[in-house]
């Protein structure tokens, strides 16, 4: 800007040639056009404009253009704002202000903007007042951060007023309570916060050690959780016990500048607690020693089942017992004929031995069938045991009732108790005979599936599973009866016929 004063045609404007003003004049030019403060001076009859090169960028289009000319004629859409300053400053009168509201068309368009100045009158060696002087700092972006600040700060003190919890925010290493929530007047109790410290306010928080727990979160940075920790906010005031949180807030540096505190009064839930482990002392002896008899009445109910079951296939393995000692009496006494052939004697005596195998492993399969232990679960091939357990269920079922059983070519194996899988076939064959009359077709088909589908209040699984179905030509369970299927002495069979349940 010195140089475009310089070189500017003065000679053509109100004010003449350079070398002519005012010493006072042309000395202030000379010691502030190259500072770094904003600062312009208006002077001569028309207040003709002139500024550093620190106020030109708050011009805005206006530019360099607005040099010489005057500065009603510069700031026209500020003037009915500023006239009556700069007639004061004319007078002889300074001013100053601070973040001054002023909207500008400096840019073709409406502008908030916020300005700190000072209009001081402008004299000469005589002390006559020549123009103004102004020196000036744009705020404009300082005023909307603090209003933006400002905003915020309401509306997170409006959200935290909200918080079911208990809030409050505490600045420096002292502690000082910047904000508190209802919730935190509530519980403890109506005092004077704002600009006192924690020790000042609740001073029996002290030796409780909440203070020492502030001085620790504040030195460390690091938050710090409590769950039902029992306090009291005066000496005649009741216990409490609050879930709470220290957490560190930051400045702009990440340094700890003051902590934030939250939480909940949870007297009322620890109340219940205590009262509910007192009551729950003697519940659990109590439900310990009901659950060992129900387990005891599950045990033998499922004995008996076995027994039942049992007894259901003693008539028809009996049978099968006859017929295999049939078999083997048969060829003792032919095995004692003299002069009987060898090839004949060697098809005897495998007939023996083969009858005594099928015996034998009926037998085994009873003992197993029967026998008396807890549940233990194993890994077997689904399909192979069906077909063992089928050996039993045909002299159950009688003749007349045809057996049919099909799986996959390859095994399928499952995890399960094997007795248990075993009883249930029995029970469900039980079941499907006497629904038939004793006459008709059970088929069991086992096959390997992808999933579970929902039932009886379960959700569906999905994962590698082994489904068996039994079908049977019976009368079949009225739709309404479905849902007691499972309920362990539900039956639909008439007084007298004793149910199998699987």
């Amino acid at each position: 800007m010195a140089g475009i004063v310089g070189s500017h045609d003065w000679g053509a404007t109100p004010l003449g040639p350079l070398d002519q003003w005012p010493v006072a004049v042309q000395s202030a030019l000379a010691s502030w056009l190259d500072s770094p403060q904003a600062m312009f001076l208006a002077w001569g009859p028309d207040l003709s404009f002139m500024f550093n090169d620190a106020y030109l960028p708050f011009l805005g289009q206006r530019g360099v253009k607005a040099l010489g000319e005057p500065f009603a004629q510069v700031w026209d859409d500020i003037w009915t704002d500023i006239e009556p300053i700069v007639e004061k400053a004319l007078a002889g009168e300074g001013s100053r202000f601070e973040n001054m509201p002023l909207t500008m068309m400096r840019n073709g368009y409406p502008e908030a903007t916020w300005w700190t100045f000072t209009y001081m009158p402008f004299r000469d060696e005589k002390g006559q007042v020549l123009g103004m002087f102004c020196t000036t700092t744009e705020t404009t972006e300082a005023v909307l951060t603090t209003q933006r600040l400002h905003r915020e700060r309401v509306q997170q003190q409006r959200m935290l007023q909200q918080m079911p919890g208990f809030v409050s925010l505490l600045s420096g290493p002292d502690h000082v309570y910047e904000y508190v929530n209802d919730a935190y007047r509530k519980i403890a109790g109506p005092r004077d916060y704002v600009g006192r410290t924690v020790a000042e306010v609740l001073p029996d928080m002290v030796g409780q050690g909440f203070v020492g727990l502030l001085d620790r979160a504040y030195v460390t940075g690091e938050p710090f959780v409590a769950h039902a920790m029992p306090i009291r906010f005066s000496e005649n005031d009741p216990e409490h016990f609050i879930d709470f949180l220290y957490h560190p807030l930051h400045d702009d540096d990440g340094a700890v500048s003051g902590i934030f505190v939250g939480g909940y009064d949870v007297t009322a839930r620890v109340n219940v607690e205590r009262a509910m482990a007192e009551v729950n002392g003697t519940l659990e002896q109590r439900v310990e020693e009901r659950t060992a008899e129900l387990m005891r009445a599950q045990d033998a109910l499922r004995q008996a089942q076995k027994l039942e079951a049992v007894g259901q296939l003693t008539g028809g393995v009996a049978h099968d017992f006859n017929n295999l000692l049939t078999v083997i009496g048969s060829s003792v006494e032919l095995l004692r004929r003299q002069n009987l052939p060898e090839e004949r004697r060697q098809k005897y005596i495998d007939a023996i031995g083969d009858t005594v195998r099928r015996a034998s492993k009926l037998t085994s399969q009873l003992l197993a069938f029967a026998r008396r232990q807890p549940l233990s679960p194993e890994i077997f091939d689904v399909s192979r045991q069906v077909d063992a357990i089928a050996d039993l269920i045909r002299p159950l079922t009688g003749v007349r009732v045809a057996i049919d059983l099909s799986g996959p070519n390859v095994p399928c194996y499952a995890e399960a108790d094997v007795n248990q899988f075993e009883t249930a076939l029995v029970n469900m064959a039980v079941n499907a005979r006497d629904a038939m009359n004793g006459e008709g077709r059970l088929s069991i088909d086992v096959r390997a599936v992808d999933g579970v589908p929902a039932a009886r209040g379960q959700p569906a699984r999905t994962g590698a599973y082994v489904a068996i179905a039994v079908r049977d030509t019976g009368c079949g369970i009225a739709a309404d009866k479905l849902d007691a299927i499972f309920e362990p002495f539900f039956t639909t069979k008439e007084v007298g016929r004793a149910p199998a349940s699987a």
